[in-house]
């Protein structure tokens, strides 16, 4: 029997307490078997879905073609090659800054270009850490594919298309978890327009195709297809190692599932109750991930020779006390009040982070929430959030709040990236005010921070 498609809604989640009364009763609920048997999705709820991916990609498109004219339509321009790192007598048509060290984006064009080279250049561009860049493979290996092989003269546009079509599939993804929640699905153009998917696309960065990974992974675990979330958190961790947070959490999650009940102090209890499922998704969905990375830079140090860990600069090597870094960017934006640029900044800064707040208030509104449908029938409780989901959120903060690098130049509008996209899943689920403070601050972070990439960037 067909399976249903990913627009279908998860194994039904009925009101707590009619899971509660089922259980009672000997059921385990809806489950797998009952999706199966679910009647195909209607179209109305698809063409939605396909109207919200549809009105992301218009946005993205219309801001690409906004800073392609800013730059003149030289496209190269998005890569933002500098010559410390590129050699502008080898770099043919693009364009290369003097005096500069460029941006992120002129090691994965150089990666779209020959994906496994381990030559000291390519196109006249060397990397500044070879197995830290080499390791976030996945999106420059989509844009060598979406540009026949790596020809130089698409590789500058397939970057851009790739995100483009990324931004989509973040803004699908977030619909159908939004409509898990019993939300309009448009509220898939909300995670959509975390700031730092602007930042990628102006700059061909990572972070869109990772956040369309991490969504799609969310979705994928929610309607039960295993093995398709297990390749989607793997391709993820393989273009952005930060989205093994949510592979970790699935570990997390099942290790939490198989301790032993009511052998644990009160508030422990509680806390336990509000990250497990009744059916949590098995360990082994966040190992294999977690195992193909650890391989793929082994690989990799052995082919660079270079140590495994090698790259103080990289996101999970650079942490630090929690807030440490944050606060001191912000006496940064304080000092340099008198900056016309320095207070946009500053504003892009708050709202970052009061989306990130809305995110954590989510989790732990939906968690309040489940630990009280499993106080009521007496174990463990289900609900349109997953345990997992939850853990993820925690993490992500955590390894947000704890990163060194927050001080370099608008890095803040991109590490958040991965709480906002789990925000996707825990937001919608929580109180109605929650979810209208989340619009409310999404819109003008999206706007702000796009303004700030046009004016700047």
């Amino acid at each position: 029997m067909p399976r249903p498609s990913l627009d279908a809604p998860p194994p039904p989640v009925a009101p707590r307490d009619a899971l509660a009364r089922a259980r009672a009763s000997g059921s385990d609920g809806p489950g797998p078997d009952a999706a199966d048997r679910a009647e195909p999705a209607r179209p109305g709820p698809a063409t939605s879905t396909r109207s919200v991916a549809a009105a992301a990609m218009v946005a993205a498109l219309l801001f690409a073609v906004l800073r392609l004219l800013a730059q003149g339509g030289d496209v190269s321009a998005f890569v933002h090659a500098g010559d410390r790192f590129t050699d502008p007598g080898a770099a043919h048509d693009l364009t290369v800054e003097p005096g500069s060290s460029g941006y992120d984006g002129q090691f994965s064009y150089r990666l779209a270009r020959a994906p496994l080279s381990t030559a000291e250049r390519v196109d006249g561009v060397a990397f500044d850490r070879p197995v830290d860049r080499t390791a976030r493979i996945g999106y420059p290996v989509l844009a060598w594919l979406a540009s026949a092989g790596g020809q130089r003269s698409l590789v500058p546009w397939a970057l851009v298309g790739v995100n483009v079509a990324a931004i989509g599939v973040v803004a699908a993804a977030g619909a159908v978890l939004a409509r898990d929640a019993g939300r309009s699905a448009w509220l898939g153009l909300v995670v959509a327009a975390a700031p730092g998917l602007i930042v990628a696309l102006s700059r061909d960065l990572t972070e869109a195709v990772a956040a369309a990974a991490l969504a799609g992974a969310l979705v994928l675990l929610r309607r039960r297809r295993l093995a398709a979330a297990t390749v989607a958190l793997t391709f993820g961790a393989l273009t952005r190692e930060t989205v093994l947070v949510l592979a970790l959490a699935v570990v997390a999650a099942a290790v939490l599932a198989a301790l032993p009940e009511h052998r644990w102090p009160h508030r422990l209890e509680a806390v336990r109750r509000r990250l497990v499922d009744r059916d949590p998704v098995p360990a082994w969905v966040g190992v294999v991930p977690l195992v193909a990375y650890g391989a793929w830079r082994a690989w990799l140090s052995l082919g660079w020779d270079a140590p495994v860990g090698h790259g103080g600069d990289d996101p999970v090597n650079g942490l630090t006390v929690p807030f440490l870094a944050p606060l001191r960017q912000v006496v940064t934006f304080v000092g340099d009040a008198g900056d016309p640029v320095a207070l946009i900044q500053l504003v892009a800064f708050v709202l970052v982070v009061a989306a990130v707040v809305v995110v954590v208030l989510g989790a732990i509104d939906d968690g309040r929430r489940a630990a009280v449908a499993g106080d009521d029938d007496g174990g463990t409780a289900d609900g349109v959030v997953a345990g997992h989901e939850r853990v993820a959120v925690a993490l992500a903060v955590a390894l947000l709040v704890s990163l060194t690098t927050w001080d370099r130049a608008v890095v803040f509008l991109r590490y958040p990236t991965d709480v906002l996209v789990l925000g996707a899943a825990v937001v919608p689920a929580a109180g109605v005010a929650l979810v209208r403070r989340s619009i409310q601050v999404a819109v003008p972070t999206g706007l702000v921070a796009a303004g700030l990439w046009l004016a700047i960037a």
